[in-house]
């Protein structure tokens, strides 16, 4: 026979006071566990996934509205107003590899500081060429602490090498010149050389022995290649601090803006497509 109370305890479980009493606290559990889930959720979604081979998932698209360039000649250079500009480069002048800027583009590029477009760049791309570097840090002087954007030499932004003072200084002595630029990574000779191996001294004597000059189709294509890899970065609006030639043939080639020459210092805003212009369709046959 069995025990009085156990019977008691077990018609008292199968009375509905447990239901009751239990209802709230496993409403108030259902409840908090949704809660917990729906967090759990949320921070595993937002964590990077990697595929089962371990490697990170593929990039973000790019997107898809024009960049738009802000394009800064350097100021006044000392080539710029040398004899050599008019009666011919041969290499002579020292002082005019990899010209420095004049008094006057000092003053010049010192007026960029403080630009309101400036002020909007995700990206900061500079020309190796002291005059381009020299002008950047006009534009955002290092004592006015640093720029908005992250900052990169590109080579392939540096001036059509037709005279002395588009042949660069080598990557080791930038480096000592401009220490916040990382030039250490560049090349120790970056600049055009026609495929010949030589330290930057040797490069400028090559010049000054021979001259050499970098062909329109090689210049053509670093302008191209420039634009192809700008395309591939995530960034809106990128300032970049450059040359007159170079400018010029990036405007015509790719935005439209014909027979136009920056002037010293001068700031040109404009737009590039992240794609090229669709082809022509073929003509017909008759």
């Amino acid at each position: 026979m069995a025990d009085p109370r156990q019977q008691s305890w077990m018609q008292f479980l199968r009375g509905h006071r447990v239901t009751q009493l239990l209802r709230v606290p496993l409403r108030l559990f259902a409840r908090a566990f949704s809660i917990a889930q729906s967090l759990v959720r949320l921070v595993f979604d937002r964590l990077p996934l990697l595929s089962v081979g371990g490697s990170p998932p593929p990039p973000p698209p790019l997107p898809t509205g024009p960049q738009t360039l802000l394009l800064v000649r350097h100021g006044q250079s000392m080539h710029n107003i040398a004899s050599v500009a008019k009666y011919g480069d041969t290499g002579a002048d020292a002082s005019l590899f990899d010209a420095p800027l004049s008094p006057l583009g000092e003053t010049q590029v010192a007026a960029l500081a403080g630009h309101e477009l400036l002020a909007k760049a995700e990206l900061i791309i500079s020309s190796p060429l002291t005059r381009a570097v020299q002008t950047l840090f006009g534009a955002f002087p290092p004592l006015s602490g640093a720029p908005p954007a992250p900052v990169e030499l590109w080579p392939l932004v540096s001036e059509h090498l037709t005279d002395s003072c588009d042949i660069g200084t080598g990557a080791a002595e930038l480096a000592k010149r401009f220490p916040t630029l990382h030039a250490s990574t560049l090349p120790e000779v970056w600049w055009y050389t026609g495929g010949v191996q030589e330290t930057a001294a040797g490069s400028r004597e090559r010049y000054r022995e021979c001259g050499f000059m970098e062909p329109e189709l090689m210049f053509i294509g670093r302008v191209d290649a420039f634009v192809e890899k700008l395309r591939q970065r995530p960034e809106s609006v990128i300032a970049i601090f450059g040359h007159s030639d170079f400018f010029n043939y990036l405007m015509e080639r790719h935005c439209g803006v014909f027979d136009y020459w920056l002037e010293n210092a001068e700031l040109y805003s404009m737009e590039l497509p992240r794609k090229p212009p669709a082809a022509p369709p073929p003509p017909e046959s008759s």
